[in-house]
Order: structure tokens, then C-alpha cells, then sequence
């Protein structure tokens, strides 16, 4: 095995013209920043583009890259032949957000080449107690490059080395290494954007706060109602309040807080002493007849630089710092966001594991606020103050809903099939979870499209009948025709199915077939015992064979739906709400079958156009009962038609 050249402070050696991995090591317990900076023989930068560091993990050029860190280890990749002309010199240098280099220990700079080999090693040993470092640079030298160890720090950070190679770095009153703003503007607007915002605070006539990046959906309704003022009132009965109770705790009961989790406790705190309770509450709830704001995070009355939970009645727990989400600080707890090496913008990992959790169970809570609760949505409102509770970015939330909501609006529709009818009531509620749910697209359209057939067929079921013109046919002066296309009568016969293309006609006395050949058949209502769609053809059962039989037609759910508003008013039933008992199936007979098959067709396991098949025919006498019920989708149920 060869080892690397160890090289002393000062000392330089040649490096290959190729692919060169910078490896910086340390005792883990401490983190630091590596970054590299290149610099022309001027000694500056061309432009901020040149510092490549967490927020900025790779240069344009594609001649310097951070690679993962880890434990007690960070570094870069140089590829040599891509750096541009304009480049003299790669300074690699590092930083610490806590403590200084001369506390860490073993403090070492590794160079390998693309096969791994070694190539050189410094151990850097910093004589003053500095937070940035150059650990060491890469510089041209006839033609070639070489490596030099410097071991050279600031005590003004991350951010004075950068000033020092003319990288603008933005004043505050806050340490130059702070990351709460980026340490480098931005001019081209390549900075990544912040990945979890929080809510936008209403502000009233007497308190103000600065607003953040919102991220809610457009629409008025997207999680009911939207806070639109603080009303002053809130701010005159929380003083109050508080000047009854002589302010124990400044805002919040002792058991109040949920200081881990982002400020506000579910379990109460500053119940008594938030005050408020008509604050934005309606003439129900005694507000008096003023908008109810809705439960969020808002400045406090008291402290408008610090922020409470409103429930929606009184202010909760005690006051907490207003959180801004920027690619350096996290919006929900605060802590300094690490930049993540192999993608993506830099992330709180703590927070999004815990509301990747949370999410997970959200999800399944809105599933089940929808089928047990309110079908339409109108009952997720809570489901979505507890995500504001969390501070989790509505967005999120939104991802998920409209990810569920075109199952459950195949849910709906299939439980609003599921009786052969129907009706306005049913399609009102498909149409006002939608609404709720912002749900749209092109499977919605097919949906209603759907729901407005089922509508007209079901009108037409009940006897609202087209009426078209007699043209040349020879009626009775009371006859009225309702139904005029195009069939073919299949008969059985001996010598197997006979087929006789034609005309079936029905007016609102008897029911006709027009044979293309000049033979044809006509049927009294009174006879007609049965009709049926099935498949392609329409199944009429008669108490004489002449007439009997399956019609071939382009459209038999239509067919078949005027021949039964025909019967229904020749034989003057009246449509009232128990008059379908025999056939309608029960909400809890349908959920139960539902959640049984999954969701999905017991057939082919599609997951569209779902219906209620009987595994014995209601037309057979079979029940419509748990056990005699199954998913199908049109298609399964239209091949398996009758059969049991």
C-alpha cells in the first residue's frame, strides 16, 4: 500500500491533471463546512458564482462539487481539466458555526486521484483559535497543478473569508457567520427556495408583523374559513383578562406551551386567561355576529413580536418566536438546516421525519373523516388546524387529500349506482366533495358525465319520457312515441340463434319490432313481464314468445330505461320513497361490501367504474346482502350479466 506524502505548513507538491478528491477529516463530535473558492491572479473572484459552499454545492463550471459528509468527515471533488482559463488558484478552506479549529482534533486534508491512490496529506494544526480556516489551495505552475498547505484562519468566519476574496456578503447586525441569511447574495436568483413555509399572520388596525412566504391553496374555501382580521377586541379582553388573572405567566397557562413541538399546547394552557372567546365568533357562539377566524398561529395581542395559537374561540399556551423558513433556518422549530450534499435544498432532517409521521397519519385520518364522517369534506376543518398546529405547510396536506379524493368520489358515485337510480341529492353531494377538495381534471369530467347520464336515465326511469315525432307510422290518434332505433331481435330456435335486424318502436300503448324483411312483432304493455339491460342487447320477457326475446342496440342502458318509465306510467305506479326497498341496498351493506373488496373489482381489479354486482341476480331473487354482493367494474359486470 503507498502512502501519501505527508507534507508540512507551507509545503507544496504537483498533483495529476485529472479528477482529485480533497477528503478533510476530524474527531466527529464538531461539524465543520468545507468550501472552495476560485480566484483569478487578481486574487478575487469573477463573481459570487465562484464560492462553493452548502448553498451552492457545486460550481457551474462543473470543476468543483461538495460530496456527502458524515461523521468527523467532509471534502470535494476538483476535476482539473474543467476548470476555466480565468482560474489560477482553488482555495479549499472550512468553517465551524461553534467553537474554533484550534479545539478540534486531528484535523487532517486527504488528496487522492480518480483510482483512490493517495496523493498527498496535511495535518493542519491552526496556531490561533479561528472559526474559518484555508486549509490548503490548488494553483497552476507550468502548466501543470500543485497542492500547497496553508493552515490560515480568520476570526470573522465563513463570512470573512468570503469579503476577503470579494464575495458580497450581506450587513447585519448579526454574526458575519450566521446562516440565518445567506452569506452571499444571489444575483441570478439560483438560490434554493425555502421548503416548508408557514402561514401568512393577519394583521389589525393596532398590530402588525411581518409577513411570510404563504403557501395555501387558491380557492375560498380551502380549509374553511379564512382569517381575514384580528378584531381589536381580542387584544382589549386578553389585557383584561390578563389584568383579572394579574398575568401569571404572560400568556399561557403552566401546563400550556408545547415549547419541542413549535409553541401552543393541545392540551389548553391560556384557556382561561386568552379571553376572547366572541373574538370572531358568530351570533351562535355569542360572537356576536362577527366572522369567526379560524384556528391558526397569529402575533400576539400582548407581544406582537412573538406569535400564539388562536383555536378558533381563545388564545392557548403561551406566546412563541415567530419562525421565518429560509434555506438556512427551519420555519417550524428553528434549528439551522444542513445542506443536503447528494440533492435537493438544504432541510431540518429532525422535522421532516416527524412530519413524514404525521402525515401518515393524517392521511389516514381524512379517509376516515370521509367515509364515516361528512362524504363532502366539511368536516375536515379540524383535520387541518391540527396540521397548522404542527406547522406543517398546508401544501402538503393538499398533496395528500387530492391524492385520496378520486377514490373516495369513486366510492360515491358507485354507492349513488348501486340501486339502478340516480338521484339529484346524490350527485349534489359528489359535486360538493369536489368543491371541498379541489379536486379537477379530466377523470372528474368522465365522472360527471357519468352522474348526468345516470340522472337522465333515472328521469326517464321514472317516467319523464321523451316524445318524438310519429313520422310515417300508422298509429292510434292517442299514442304517443317515446322510443324509435334501431334492433336486432335474437330468438332461440332449434337451429340455434336467429337474428332479424329491424326497428324497435315503443309508444305509450304497445311495444313494436319492425323486421327489415317485413316480419315484425307487437306487444301489449300488459304483457311485457320484464325488461332488462344487459351486455349489448336489452332482455324482454314477455307472457308470449312473439316479441320475446334479446334486442341488439347500440345503447340498452337508454333502451332499457324508456321501456321502464313506459311501464312504470302505463301502469300507474307511483314513485315514493319506499317504493325501490326491495332492490335499494343499505349504507352500511354497501360500506361493508366496499371495505371488504378494497375497493377495487373482485374481477380484473380495476379501480374505476365500480358497481354493486348481485352474485344471484336480483331478477333471480337474490338478496341484496353482504354476502351476496361484490365489486365489479361496468365491464366485468356487463360480461357477466345475468349469470350467477
Amino acid at each position: 500500500m503507498t502512502l501519501a506524502p505527508a507534507l508540512q505548513k507551507g509545503a507544496n507538491i504537483p498533483v495529476p491533471a485529472g479528477v482529485l478528491r480533497v477528503a478533510v477529516g476530524w474527531t466527529p463530535g464538531r461539524v465543520v463546512d468545507v468550501s472552495a473558492v476560485l480566484v483569478t491572479e487578481e486574487e478575487r473572484v469573477r463573481s459570487d458564482g465562484d464560492f462553493v459552499f452548502f448553498n451552492a454545492p457545486s460550481h457551474s463550471s462543473g470543476a468543483v462539487a461538495l460530496t456527502a459528509a458524515g461523521p468527523g468527515t467532509a471534502g470535494l471533488v476538483v476535476t482539473l481539466p474543467r476548470v476555466e482559463p480565468a482560474v489560477s488558484r482553488i482555495v479549499i478552506a472550512g468553517s465551524v458555526d461553534v467553537g474554533n479549529f484550534a479545539e478540534l482534533a486531528d484535523l487532517t486534508v486527504e488528496l487522492t486521484d480518480r483510482a483512490g491512490r493517495p496523493v498527498g496529506r496535511f495535518v493542519a494544526e491552526p496556531d490561533e483559535p479561528v472559526n474559518a480556516l484555508v486549509l490548503g489551495e490548488l494553483y497552476r505552475r507550468a502548466g501543470g497543478w500543485r497542492f500547497r498547505a496553508v493552515a490560515q484562519g480568520w476570526n470573522s468566519g465563513l463570512a470573512g473569508l468570503a469579503r476577503g476574496f470579494g464575495i458580497a456578503v450581506r450587513a447585519d447586525d448579526r454574526a458575519a457567520d450566521d446562516r440565518a441569511d445567506d452569506p452571499v447574495d444571489d444575483p441570478d436568483g439560483d438560490a434554493p427556495t425555502a421548503t416548508y413555509p408557514t402561514s401568512t399572520y393577519p394583521t389589525s388596525d393596532d398590530v402588525t408583523s411581518d409577513d411570510v412566504t404563504g403557501d395555501e391553496p387558491i380557492g375560498e374555501e380551502s380549509t374553511g374559513a379564512e382569517p381575514t382580521r384580528v378584531l381589536p377586541e381580542v387584544a382589549d379582553a386578553l389585557a383584561a383578562d390578563e389584568s383579572e388573572a394579574g398575568a401569571e405567566d404572560g400568556g399561557g397557562a403552566e401546563d400550556g406551551g408545547g415549547a419541542e413541538d413549535g409553541g401552543g399546547a393541545e392540551d389548553g394552557g391560556g384557556a382561561e386567561d386568552g379571553g376572547a372567546e366572541a373574538a370572531g365568533g358568530t351570533e351562535e357562539d355569542g360572537g356576536g355576529g362577527e366572522e369567526r377566524i379560524r384556528a391558526d398561529w397569529y402575533p400576539d395581542p400582548v407581544r406582537p413580536d412573538l406569535m400564539r395559537w388562536w383555536d378558533g374561540e381563545r388564545w392557548q399556551g403561551p406566546p412563541t418566536p415567530i419562525l421565518t423558513e429560509s434555506d438556512a433556518s427551519c420555519g417550524r422549530c428553528g434549528a439551522r438546516k444542513r445542506w443536503r450534499l447528494l440533492g435537493g435544498p438544504p432541510a431540518c432532517e429532525e422535522c421532516a421525519q416527524a412530519i413524514r409521521a404525521y402525515l401518515w397519519d393524517w392521511r389516514a385520518r381524512v379517509v376516515s373523516s370521509l367515509t364515516r364522517d361528512d362524504p363532502t369534506g366539511a368536516d375536515l376543518e379540524p383535520l387541518w388546524a391540527d396540521l397548522r398546529y404542527q406547522r406543517i405547510p398546508e401544501s402538503a396536506g393538499w398533496e395528500i387529500v387530492q391524492a385520496v379524493g378520486p377514490a373516495h368520489l369513486e366510492r360515491l358515485a358507485a354507492f349513488a349506482f348501486a340501486d339502478g337510480v340516480i338521484e339529484p341529492a346524490e350527485v349534489d353531494r359528489i359535486e360538493a366533495a369536489a368543491a371541498r377538495l379541489h379536486l379537477a381534471g379530466p377523470d372528474l369530467d368522465a365522472l360527471r358525465q357519468r352522474l348526468a347520464r345516470g340522472l337522465e336515465l333515472a328521469r326517464i326511469g321514472a317516467g319523464e319520457l321523451p316524445r318524438l315525432p310519429a313520422g310515417s307510422l300508422h298509429l292510434d290518434l292517442d299514442e304517443i312515441v317515446h322510443l324509435d332505433v334501431s334492433a336486432t331481435l335474437v330468438q332461440q330456435a332449434a337451429a340455434g340463434p336467429r337474428h332479424a335486424p329491424g326497428r324497435l318502436l315503443a309508444t305509450n300503448r304497445k311495444l313494436r319490432f319492425l323486421g327489415e324483411t317485413g316480419r315484425g312483432a307487437e306487444l301489449g304493455l300488459p304483457k311485457i313481464v320484464e325488461v332488462e339491460a344487459r351486455g349489448g342487447c336489452v332482455d324482454i320477457a314477455a307472457t308470449t314468445t312473439r316479441g320475446s326475446g334479446s334486442y341488439l342496440v347500440d345503447d340498452p342502458q337508454y333502451v332499457a330505461a324508456v321501456l321502464a318509465g313506459i311501464l312504470r306510467v302505463a301502469r300507474r305506479q307511483v314513485i315514493a320513497p319506499g317504493s325501490r326497498a326491495s332492490r335499494a341496498i343499505p349504507q352500511a351493506v354497501k360500506a361493508e361490501v366496499w371495505r371488504r373488496d378494497g375497493g377495487v373489482c373482485v374481477e380484473c381489479g380495476g379501480g374505476e367504474h365500480l358497481e354493486f354486482d348481485h352474485v344471484i341476480p336480483f331478477s333471480r331473487g337474490g338478496a341484496s346482502s353482504v354476502n351476496n354482493l361484490q365489486l365489479l367494474c361496468r365491464r366485468c359486470n356487463r360480461s357477466k350479466g345475468a349469470r350467477i
